[in-house]
């Protein structure tokens, strides 16, 4: 018997088997080679989610406190504009009083001191009664509490018409725990009729 007549002489079942076996060997190699490769693909896919859920959560902390800061900003620009405009409202009390009693009554109705404005002088006589000293209430704006007081300095010149009144108007509130505060300042001076 040769070698070539082996193949014949085994039974065809048992060829067949061979074959079947070794085509089930090699699809069960290709079938680990693939759930290994599943594997480390489901492996990356798990770190490629953990990576992505980080960023996008540095983002969103990046986006809310970008929130918060601008959130405190434009409520700060509010009080400081209403600030504003009481300053201003008070410094027109200032020029009003100085235009109705004439320049000598106004010189000499002030002393230099700090004067409460948390509320604003109706008239003349209001005005002229002012009593020195400094805020001990304060007035209600955009649910906050403001303190409007004014600093007012007399300088006393050579004659009537160097002398000058210089008004500082404070108003200050606290913004959390900080203090804030908005200052106007005017001079005023004796006026040539």
């Amino acid at each position: 018997m040769g070698v070539g007549v082996l193949p014949l002489l085994l039974p065809l079942p048992l060829i067949h088997n061979l074959e079947t076996t070794y085509t089930m060997y090699r699809l069960y190699a290709v079938t680990i080679k693939t759930m290994k490769k599943n594997q480390l693909e489901a492996g990356s896919t798990i770190i490629e989610v953990l990576i992505a859920t980080v960023v996008v959560g540095m983002v969103m902390t990046a986006v809310a406190a970008l929130m918060t800061v601008s959130i405190k900003n434009t409520a700060l620009l509010r009080y400081r504009a209403a600030a504003t405009t009481q300053a201003q409202s008070g410094l027109e009390i200032f020029r009003r009083e100085r235009n109705l009693l004439g320049w000598e009554s106004f010189f000499e109705s002030l002393d230099t001191s700090v004067y409460c404005l948390n509320t604003m002088p109706a008239n003349s006589t209001e005005f002229v009664a002012l009593p020195a000293g400094e805020c001990q209430n304060t007035i209600q704006l955009l649910g906050n509490s403001f303190e409007r007081e004014a600093l007012v300095t007399k300088i006393d010149g050579a004659s009537d018409a160097d002398d000058e009144i210089r008004v500082e108007l404070v108003l200050r509130w606290l913004d959390g725990v900080r203090s804030q505060s908005v200052t106007l300042t005017q001079i005023f001076k004796k006026i040539d009729n």
